[in-house]
């Protein structure tokens, strides 16, 4: 019995501490009328937009394998992995010693001919051979220079040069390896704009257009925002999956974004300036949702209905229910009831909730 009453002093104890040390705030806040201690927001413009998401692959500009159109050996390479070329650069030689001696015996032969024709032309004039012996050497020289041409051109297959600008990549042959065609001996990839393709649903065609502002991020580049715009939207929409294949351009001149790289983009359609209210300014009554206001020129608010748009990272736009520079209670909401009084402690603006931009937005 004893220790009976000494638990029942215990939970006396607590309770009248919990009373008189927790319970004391609200208590002494609601003294006088009852008035809760609140913060209030000064309702205001901001900068909206409506979000579509998706997930896209980056690719080169332009982007190509250098490899052989014949089979041969590689004689020489002249580039290291990695290494920034230009257009024309001679990126590996294969061997070409048969051709390069075929060439010379061309032009020792061509010169021959040039020099009989150079006789022949005068013999010509005097009268001394047929007009038909004449035209038969210019042949044979018409003959020689395409043959040299033909030469070059085997050549030029077997010297490997860079059709642009770009970065080459990972060196796979080596230097007395025989190549065929279709061997890859390195990648370039015009890396200064980056592709970036992407599915978005068919629901949004009458929405995006060329130009259209994207941004994109990638985990693997620390979460860095890039922005580009829309180039090129498919004239298909896949059947499946009933989506339509769009792509967008980003300058990459610090060369940071690879190719194959997955991105998460972001489409901002519908930009628009709107009235915002903070989350947890609003709150939700079965499909409806309402916010405190308080009464113009006195300390009492109303729960007043509102209808709501889209919602943003710690905003919420308003379409209907609010004007500009209303004030809403923001902190202490749930201590009051419609038609309450209360005691204003701060009143915040676009600024402190918003951030800069939107506080931009409600000038």
């Amino acid at each position: 019995m004893r220790n009976f009453f000494a638990i029942l002093l215990v939970v006396l104890l607590v309770a009248l501490f919990w009373y008189f040390g927790l319970g004391g705030t609200e208590n002494k806040s609601q003294q006088n009328g009852g008035n809760v201690v609140v913060d209030t927001y000064v309702i205001a413009e901001s900068p909206v937009y409506d979000r579509v998401e998706a997930l896209g692959t980056t690719y080169a500009n332009e982007s190509i394998d250098i490899t052989a159109n014949t089979t041969e050996t590689i004689k020489n390479i002249y580039f290291e992995d990695g290494q920034e070329v230009a257009q024309g650069d001679v990126i590996a030689v294969l061997e070409q010693d048969e051709e390069q001696a075929q060439l010379k015996a061309s032009q020792v032969q061509l010169a021959e001919h040039e020099r009989e024709l150079e006789r022949l032309a005068g013999l010509l004039a005097n009268k001394v051979i047929s007009k038909r012996e004449y035209d038969e050497r210019k042949t044979l020289l018409d003959i020689n220079k395409q043959r040299i041409e033909e030469i070059k051109a085997r050549i030029g297959e077997r010297t490997l040069r860079a059709p642009f600008d770009g970065v080459l990549g990972l060196r796979r042959l080596s230097v007395g390896a025989l190549v065929r065609p279709g061997d890859i001996i390195t990648t370039l990839d015009d890396i200064r704009q980056i592709k970036l393709d992407f599915n978005v649903p068919d629901i949004y065609l009458n929405k995006i257009h060329k130009a259209m502002p994207i941004q994109a991020h990638s985990v693997s580049l620390r979460d860095r925002l890039f922005e580009g715009v829309i180039s090129t939207i498919d004239s298909r929409v896949n059947p499946i999956t009933r989506s339509v294949l769009v792509r967008a351009v980003i300058d990459n001149e610090d060369k940071i974004i690879r190719p194959g790289l997955l991105m998460q983009v972001l489409l901002l359609k519908d930009q628009r300036k709107a009235i915002v209210a903070p989350e947890e300014a609003v709150f939700q009554k079965k499909n409806k949702h309402y916010v405190m206001l308080l009464e113009e020129g006195s300390s009492t608010v109303r729960q007043q209905e509102v209808h709501i748009g889209i919602r943003r990272p710690g905003i919420v736009e308003i379409t209907q229910g609010l004007e500009i520079e209303d004030r809403v209670v923001i902190r202490g909401i749930h201590k009051v009831r419609d038609g309450q009084a209360v005691e204003v402690r701060n009143t915040l603006h676009a600024v402190d909730i918003l951030g800069s931009d939107s506080a931009e937005g409600a000038k």
